[in-house]
This record gives structure tokens, C-alpha cells and sequence, in this order.
């Protein structure tokens, strides 16, 4: 069930294997395929096993591990937005942008399609009501200007940027 899974990715990705990742990202396959076969399992709370790789990418961004982790990140965000009847919650979209923003910080340039998937899960954060100021701050430290400026205006500052309501409906307080 989900909870074997969120335990083996957390085990996973604290230990000290080199290919601690990459057995993550294996589990996270393993996981999907399970999905697909086995229609009636608990859908709400198999975002948490999406999520559990998302913190085991934060957690684990370091210089030898950053392109494995963006690249774990954006399977398990491509993952979840093709997987039926799992929504997408608070934990996702924050532990996703961590990602972007400390991964960009230790000095890693995704690539182009991380770069896309980047906006597109910034637009989907929107529609689902989740902006955070931490989300909003880690899509202005990534993004160009331009595009930045597509979503809040021209000259707007991403630390005195009033978020509407409909961005942020579903975030806990």
C-alpha cells in the first residue's frame, strides 16, 4: 500500500547508497504501475508517495545528485498529473518548487523541459488554489522576468505582491 511505499522512499533516501535516487525513482515507477493495476486502492492518500519523492529530492540536493533530483522531480510531478483520481495538495506543489529553488541556488540549470514544466506547474499550483509566498518567491528566482511578469505584472515585487484569494483558496493557514 502507499504507506510501504512512502516508507521504503524515506528509508531510501536517507540512506548512504550512491544510488539512493535512482532506487527512489525506480519505487516511484513500481508505485505508478500499481496504481494502474489496482483501480480501487486508496487514491487521496497516494499523493503522499508522489510527495515522499519530492522531499527525498529536496533533501538530497547536492552537486553530485542535483541533475538526478531535478530529473527525479519532474517524473514524479509528470507522474502525478497522469495518474487518475490523485490530486495534486499543498505539500506537492511547496516540496516541488523547494526543489526548483534550492537546486537553482546550489548552481544547477535545468533543462528547457524542466525549465516548461517549471511554468506549467506554476499555472496548475493557480488553478488548484495553492500559491504560497514560498512558492511565489522559488517562481521568481527561476523564472525570467517576462514570464514572471506574465502572472503578477510588469512591476510587481514577489515579497509585497498581494496573491488573490482564488491563488491561495486551499492553502492551510
Amino acid at each position: 500500500d502507499f504507506i510501504s511505499y512512502v516508507t521504503c522512499v524515506i528509508a531510501w533516501g536517507r540512506s548512504k547508497a550512491e544510488n539512493k535516487i535512482k532506487r527512489v525513482s525506480d519505487l516511484l515507477h513500481r508505485f505508478v504501475v500499481s496504481l494502474e493495476e489496482h483501480q480501487d486502492g486508496n487514491k487521496k492518500s497516494s499523493v503522499a508517495v508522489f510527495n515522499a519523492v519530492l522531499s527525498v529530492c529536496h533533501h538530497n540536493l547536492s552537486p553530485e545528485l542535483l541533475a538526478e533530483c531535478f530529473e527525479t522531480a519532474q517524473v514524479a510531478m509528470t507522474e502525478l498529473r497522469k495518474a487518475k483520481g490523485i490530486d495534486h495538495d499543498q505539500i506537492t506543489y511547496s516540496s516541488f518548487f523547494q526543489v526548483v529553488k534550492d537546486g537553482i541556488t546550489i548552481g544547477g540549470r535545468p533543462a528547457r523541459s524542466f525549465f516548461n514544466l517549471i511554468e506549467d506547474e506554476f499555472r496548475f499550483c493557480i488553478n488548484d488554489g495553492y500559491v504560497t509566498r514560498d512558492i511565489l518567491m522559488a517562481f521568481c528566482q527561476v523564472v525570467p522576468k517576462i514570464i514572471f511578469a506574465k502572472y503578477v505584472g510588469q512591476h510587481e515585487d514577489p515579497e509585497t505582491f498581494s496573491i488573490p484569494k482564488a491563488w491561495s483558496r486551499h492553502v492551510a493557514r
